[in-house]
């Protein structure tokens, strides 16, 4: 199964002022990550160690960081560093690996409200990732400079790449309720 440790960074993002970044640190018992679409993901810097990840974030104070992680490695970040409390940490997005735990972090980040988007199910890491990949590369193209046409074309194939992803997956959630439809079944939610 592909996860976060299968994802190859493309070193042409570590060029940008806007980072993204994903914490999946395995120490103790965890559910695997599934990332179908991983070799699309070369946007996103992966990181299997919050030492190192705190490191990342603080000694990059000139970068716009996004960062992707799972609630207990959430957890040990805010509990055990000054990570949150840093100006180029703009944006976390948290995945939780049930219903119940989606629901205890949510009530939990309501005081972290200004940066933690609302979390999300593990099983939906990878259409989300794809999703804020088409955005991060717009908002990294609006920072890169005109005459970087090499870096732009690059940058560009994946966020194309990108696009014919979704468009399959979407094109394969529309087949899925049509097919639910004709057998007289209500479509639930994938």
């Amino acid at each position: 199964m592909e996860t976060v440790r299968n994802i190859i960074f493309s070193g042409v993002y570590n060029l940008t002022r806007v980072w993204s970044l994903i914490l999946f640190d395995m120490d103790g018992a965890h559910l695997p990550l599934s990332l179908p679409h991983i070799r699309l993901l070369t946007f996103i810097r992966p990181l299997t160690n919050k030492y190192d990840c705190r490191h990342e974030i603080r000694n990059n104070e000139n970068k716009l960081i996004t960062l992707f992680t799972c609630q207990d490695n959430l957890f040990w970040l805010i509990s055990n560093s000054d990570v949150y409390e840093q100006p180029q940490l703009e944006q976390i997005h948290v995945f939780c690996p049930s219903n119940h735990d989606q629901q205890l972090f949510t009530d939990w980040a309501q005081r972290y409200r200004d940066k933690i988007e609302p979390p999300f199910l593990y099983e939906h890491l990878d259409f989300h990732l794809l999703i804020f990949g088409l955005e991060f590369i717009e908002k990294t193209l609006q920072h890169l400079p005109q005459d970087e046409s090499t870096m732009r074309q690059q940058i560009q194939q994946d966020k194309n790449n990108i696009l014919d992803a979704l468009d399959f997956k979407f094109l394969e959630r529309i087949n899925y309720e049509d097919q639910q439809f004709q057998l007289g079944q209500q479509p639930h939610d994938n």
